[in-house]
């Protein structure tokens, strides 16, 4: 299974949006027969598929963090709250995963 540029766009900017392997396999208008190959693809960590929606992913998150960086730069109480809030659960999370040996993605 072969994917064009624009494809592969639509992928990374599904991972920006989280969407399932299927919801992307709607998206991108696959015949419903190539639904199992397409998330084959995408479970393999190593294909294209994958690589550009992890990309996609962690961009987003990147673009969201840094317009909230922006806005705590300036004395935003709320967002300074917010931030402070969020790098705590995700301080926590990887702490969990150190103590029970996870992955970290």
């Amino acid at each position: 299974m072969q994917f064009n540029d624009d494809q592969l766009e639509i992928i990374e900017n599904s991972g920006g949006l989280e969407y399932t392997p299927q919801r992307i396999a709607i998206v991108l208008g696959l015949d419903p027969l190539d639904l199992n190959r397409f998330i084959e693809i995408f479970n393999d960590k190593g294909s294209v598929v994958r690589q550009k929606y992890e990309h996609g992913k962690a961009f987003a998150q990147f673009e969201v963090e840094n317009s909230l960086m922006q806005q705590m730069r300036t004395g935003d109480v709320e967002t300074v709250e917010y931030v402070e809030k969020q790098n705590h659960f995700k301080r926590m999370e990887r702490m969990k995963n150190e103590l029970f040996g996870i992955e970290q993605k």
